[in-house]
């Protein structure tokens, strides 16, 4: 599976399985976190610190349908329910922030005719003036004071033909005036900069023939990332720090096939990656050559093995990396059954260590300093401190995405 297809099959399956191994209890808990954050949950985007809990957006969409049997056969029926928010980023020093709402296209007699974010309705795409909805993303911006702009995005991102495009933000530029995110599907991957203001403007700053569709992981702080190509080659990438100019590419490193590069991430002059085992015919794999994690030296063209990924030939994506702690974050074992172990790993050491967090699905982020993880273990969403161990329950529902807060005022 595509590396950037991974985490959402994650999330989806999370889901279910959440869903049908018990409903959710209401939580009476006062919602409060050991360090200010914002995350989404329940159709809101809420913000939270040692003092409490508010929103700052609440978002609802709209369908309409028609009844299909029964006493009301025909009648047209309209409700609301809470939004399906997604792929929060924040500028940690600003607060500023930007997420999507998804949107599902008309289909057995649905439509989605609106949606209202915080009490201003916003008219989905349409195929046709007064029909069906197309399906794909809001992108929205704002700050700990409300909205500040929304756009659809790219029209190609809108599709009505059952395939799913993403526009998902991915960081903000180091100012935090302009957001990075890409846009595509299985077939293809491109990288936008969208303005942050009320009338976001987009430039397309990686072109979708540079990069396979496995995706591109840059690490906040760092100006290059690593490319895989179609061709089978690996490249280095620039990007342009104010975002206002395409990334510049360089040539394909000696030496570095692409053929089973998972999550390549680059600080400095090396790059961390997972390589993939060794697969028979059938798919299946060879536990006598399992995937392995790796360390590439760009200067010298040296690569070693720094853990071995017993008995598994794949891996998901990395939960992470901190540039200040130097840290890199992975999980091993399985996360439907309640096995799974979160691992920290040592840029600097070269050291893995395992940390003590029961029932781990997922680190949703990493605080500047590299002290906080925001994680979920099953249905708690949670506040980790790498250096204490102490975790921290906040009590919000359904959290899809979460980010910490480093306001400087």
């Amino acid at each position: 599976m595509h590396d950037i297809l991974r985490r959402a099959a994650l999330t989806a399956l999370l889901a279910t399985s959440a869903t049908a191994a018990a409903d959710p209890v209401p939580s009476t808990e006062p919602i409060v976190s050991p360090v200010p954050l914002l995350a989404l949950s329940e159709g809101k985007l809420m913000y939270v610190d040692p003092g409490g809990a508010r929103a700052i957006v609440e978002c609802e969409q709209f369908r309409e349908f028609r009844m299909l049997g029964g006493p009301e056969k025909g009648a047209l029926k309209r409700e609301a329910k809470p939004c399906s928010l997604w792929n929060l980023v924040v500028h940690p020093s600003t607060g500023r922030w930007a997420m999507t709402a998804n949107i599902s296209s008309s289909q057995f007699g649905n439509k989605i005719t609106h949606v209202r974010l915080s009490g201003r309705d916003i008219p989905t795409p349409r195929i046709t003036p007064g029909g069906v909805n197309k399906s794909g993303d809001f992108i929205i911006m704002g700050d700990l004071d409300g909205i500040i702009g929304v756009t659809t995005g790219r029209p190609e991102a809108w599709t009505d033909n059952g395939v799913f495009r993403t526009q998902s933000p991915k960081q903000f530029t180091e100012d935090g005036s302009r957001v990075l995110l890409h846009t595509g599907d299985h077939s293809y991957l491109e990288w936008w900069s969208w303005s942050f203001g009320p009338r976001p403007q987009g430039i397309r700053v990686l072109d979708r023939n540079l990069q396979d569709s496995a995706g591109v992981f840059p690490v906040k702080g760092e100006s290059r990332a690593v490319l895989r190509q179609k061709n089978g080659s690996v490249r280095i990438a620039t990007l342009e720090p104010t975002g206002t100019h395409p990334w510049k590419i360089g040539p394909p490193l000696k030496n570095v096939p692409r053929k089973g590069m998972l999550v390549p991430l680059l600080v400095g002059n090396t790059v961390y990656y997972y390589r993939e085992g060794h697969f028979d015919e059938n798919r299946a794999c060879d536990e006598s050559k399992p995937g392995t994690y790796r360390r590439l030296d760009l200067r010298t063209g040296k690569e070693r093995v720094w853990r071995t990924h017993d008995t598994w030939c794949s891996t998901g994506e990395f939960e992470g990396l901190n540039t200040q702690r130097r840290t890199l974050y992975f999980i091993e074992g399985n996360t439907y059954a309640g096995g799974a172990r979160l691992y920290e790993y040592s840029l600097d050491n070269d050291e893995v260590r395992e940390l003590d967090i029961e029932a781990i699905s997922d680190v949703l982020d990493i605080s500047e300093d590299g002290g906080t993880l925001l994680v979920r273990t099953g249905q708690l969403f949670q506040a980790y401190n790498v250096d204490t161990g102490e975790v921290a329950r906040v009590a919000l529902s359904e959290v899809r995405s979460a980010a910490v807060l480093n306001l400087r005022h």
